[in-house]
């Protein structure tokens, strides 16, 4: 890391008057802008992030609630439409100046969806068994499809890192509804034996501890109330 930092840090030429600390500030700030504009390489170029899943309606009826409460604050709704909330990965239901705000400073991917079974976003997507690396639109429509969250019952973290459920060493395909966003505990327990994955996308992963007890997830309590 020091030699790293060194080389980022020395001088640019023979004018550059700037201080061995302030040179080395820079040169920290530029390493990490590069590093977090193109994505970490053990993200597969998925930027760090924060992930909010929302629906068409819930946004038209935010942006419209956000609208009126800023242009006639004396004429405020008392709620917004009975929408499905937002949610921030890992927090939970967030309200609509929230999603608004996040909305203006961040890019957004729209994704076809389909609860219950296949869908043409799948379809679209899939890979077969030409191609070991999921691209990006598979990696974002999987977290997508949890909702940011690992997809072990039970765990809640939000990094994740895409697996084949039928390995492709395998003969597993690179296919949407074969591969699952695991964080990076949970995916080093599978690969060492101590959690299996079956099943697919449509018709639900199964998870199995090394003694082949089924993990279940639990059902979470919503505590989303819908902004004034």
């Amino acid at each position: 890391m020091k030699k790293v930092l060194d080389s980022v840090s020395a001088p640019h030429d023979a004018e550059d008057t700037r201080t061995g600390a302030q040179r080395r500030v820079q040169g920290l700030d530029d390493l990490l802008t590069d590093i977090l504009g193109d994505g970490l390489p053990s993200d597969k170029g998925v930027k760090p992030h924060l992930s909010v899943f929302v629906d068409a309606d819930t946004l038209e009826a935010a942006a419209s609630h956000v609208k009126a409460t800023t242009e006639n604050p004396h004429l405020i709704p008392d709620h917004m439409p009975p929408t499905r909330p937002a949610k921030l990965a890992g927090h939970g239901a967030i309200g609509p100046n929230l999603l608004m705000y996040l909305l203006c400073v961040s890019d957004f991917t729209a994704f076809l969806m389909k609860d219950g079974g296949s869908d043409r976003q799948a379809q679209i997507l899939n890979a077969g068994t030409a191609k070991y690396q999921p691209n990006l639109l598979q990696r974002r429509s999987v977290i997508a499809r949890q909702h940011g969250v690992c997809a072990t019952p039970g765990c809640h973290h939000t990094h994740l890192e895409i697996h084949h459920s039928i390995w492709w060493s395998l003969g597993g395909p690179t296919d949407l509804d074969l591969l699952v966003g695991l964080c990076t505990r949970c995916h080093h327990l599978l690969h060492r034996g101590r959690l299996n994955i079956t099943g697919n996308a449509v018709d639900g992963f199964t998870f199995t501890t090394k003694a082949g007890r089924t993990l279940r997830r639990r059902r979470r309590r919503s505590n989303y109330r819908q902004a004034a």
